[in-house]
């Protein structure tokens, strides 16, 4: 069975927009990135982060709709769905349970929850993962494994063009007319 990683935050939902409106709702500031938003509330970034993790809000995020025909399409061409995330599990607790319950509310086919890191090419052997960071997805690239990178307005890619395995994507719809 062929099988898939994918990231969540800014490829199954609208983060950093999603973030950036919970900041607003804590602290009544608007900020147009996530640079911004840590420029200026310094210390206090942490803080509200760490409520954003504790209070169920990641439980209410929208989805991307794309992301959720792409994981359609890919399960019904028998690719194995594993859900790969950057969120700390091990700092909270909770934060599994929320995001397991998340995908299975809004419907998303995937066989396995896991924490991104190595271990993934190792247990899996993906054919590729989908992505919003290049910071987040090194290991894959380093491991010759294909990597789709969701282009986001607040981030910039530079050197994308040195990886043979990368291509930035600004739209979910691509991945599906590269696939078998």
């Amino acid at each position: 069975m062929k099988t898939v990683t994918i990231d969540i935050d800014g490829v199954l939902n609208n983060y950093p927009k999603c973030w950036l409106d919970f900041i607003y709702s804590e602290c009544h500031e608007k900020f147009a990135t996530i640079a911004e938003a840590k420029t200026k509330l310094g210390e206090e970034y942490k803080l509200v982060k760490d409520k954003y993790r504790t209070s169920g809000y990641k439980s209410t995020l929208p989805v991307n709709p794309q992301a959720v025909t792409l994981i359609n399409n890919l399960k019904s061409k028998g690719y194995k769905i594993i859900v790969a995330t950057s969120r700390p599990f091990d700092k909270y607790p909770n934060l599994r349970d929320i995001t397991f319950n998340w995908l299975k509310s809004n419907n998303f086919e995937f066989d396995v929850l896991e924490s991104k890191n190595q271990t993934l090419i190792d247990k899996y052997n993906p054919v590729f993962h989908i992505d919003d960071e290049l910071a987040h997805v090194m290991f894959y690239l380093e491991n010759s494994i294909k990597v789709y990178l969701l282009k986001r307005a607040d981030l910039t890619y530079n050197n994308c063009e040195k990886f043979e395995t990368l291509k930035v994507i600004t739209s979910l719809d691509e991945v599906l007319v590269n696939i078998d």
